[in-house]
């Protein structure tokens, strides 16, 4: 699953990608990091543009369903070994 169908109500396969997205966060609370959003952010900005955009980042952010970590120096040290 991409995250523009996720994202992108237009897209032919956005209902399939809203249903997998909700039936895993019924099994648990999706967690991600700052750096992995930024990603998510800087691509739907180059690839949907500035309302999507700002429409998934409202959506993740204020979601019950989505935990983020913000990366720390112990984080990145930890993924280097």
């Amino acid at each position: 699953m991409t995250f523009t169908k996720l994202f992108s109500a237009r897209d032919q396969h956005h209902a399939e990608a809203e249903a997998m997205f909700r039936a895993a966060a019924r099994r648990a609370r999706l967690l991600t990091t700052n750096l992995v959003l930024a990603e998510v952010h800087r691509f739907l900005l180059f690839l949907a543009g500035i309302q999507p955009d700002a429409h998934a980042f409202g959506r993740s952010e204020g979601s019950q369903l989505v935990a983020i970590e913000f990366a720390t120096d112990t984080h990145h040290q930890r993924a280097r070994t």
